[in-house]
């Protein structure tokens, strides 16, 4: 591949990975009463709510276009989403998945 000594425009990427803390709450029926199931139904009344934590991984995808001669930003575009296993085993492809959603954005439409 040849790299031009004069470009026009320079792309710059960036990742940042972030651990991420999410709780929320969540309708249950009481422990207490959980030894009728499956056996037959409680009346109402005699739910609640738990709340559950899930620990995960954020990840942002940054994508700068910048033009090469006044070194201004011309575009920008990024993606985040939660990072799994799956993601991490399958690199390549999902980088390569993520800079195409990115770059359907650019150019601009003036």
């Amino acid at each position: 591949m040849d790299y031009s000594s004069s470009p026009d425009i320079l792309v710059n990427f960036y990742v940042h990975t972030k651990e991420k803390i999410k709780s929320r709450n969540v309708p249950t029926t009481s422990a207490y009463y959980g030894y009728r199931s499956p056996y037959y139904n409680t009346w109402g009344g005699y739910g609640g709510y738990e709340t559950r934590i899930d620990q995960y991984t954020e990840g942002t995808l940054n994508i700068d276009i910048i033009d090469a001669k006044s070194h201004n930003l011309v575009w920008e575009g990024f993606m985040t989403g939660r990072v799994t296993d799956k993601k991490l085993q399958e690199l390549e492809r999902t980088v390569d998945n993520a800079v195409r959603a990115i770059m359907k954005g650019y150019p601009p439409i003036q």
